[in-house]
């Protein structure tokens, strides 16, 4: 039997779902690459064929965005290591709030977080916030090494 993991993996690779894992990432990863502030005020929906859509709280956040649009496309890119967003869809509209991530926490290295959140993408549903929230600890030194 496959776990959830394994399916998801493998529907993402089929040819009707191109590209969702690393939409996945980024979506997930989106209040870490923008920042606490942006993220308040802005969502990112969906990703789909090179463009990412973005609904900002009224039209002064979207012309924030517009102004901001390559160097948030090259962090989002930066983040899954390959050019997949190609372009911003910002829109005026329903702004959902994104839940910051636990690794969000300054005192994490970027690449940190980066292994973290790879190592948590693959862990059962059921256990990722816990294993999460373990890694951060451990990469913060709060977790012994040496455990006998």
């Amino acid at each position: 039997m496959q776990s959830l993991g394994q399916l998801i993996d493998k529907l993402s690779n089929q040819k009707r779902w191109p590209g969702s894992k690393k939409a996945i990432t980024i979506i997930r990863q989106y209040p870490l690459i923008v920042g606490e502030k942006i993220n308040r005020n802005t969502s990112l929906k969906w990703i789909k064929n090179g463009v990412a859509c973005i609904n900002c709280r009224n039209s002064m956040w979207r012309f924030a965005l517009h102004s901001m649009e390559e160097e948030l496309i090259e962090k989002m890119n930066t983040m899954i290591g390959e050019p997949f967003v190609k372009r911003l869809l910002l829109r005026t509209g329903n702004v959902a709030q994104v839940k910051t991530p636990e690794i969000a926490d300054a005192s994490i290295k970027k690449e940190d977080a980066q292994w973290i959140n790879q190592l948590v993408e693959n862990a059962p549903d059921d256990i990722k916030h816990s294993f999460e929230k373990f890694l951060c600890a451990y990469k913060k030194g709060r977790v012994r090494k040496n455990v006998k």
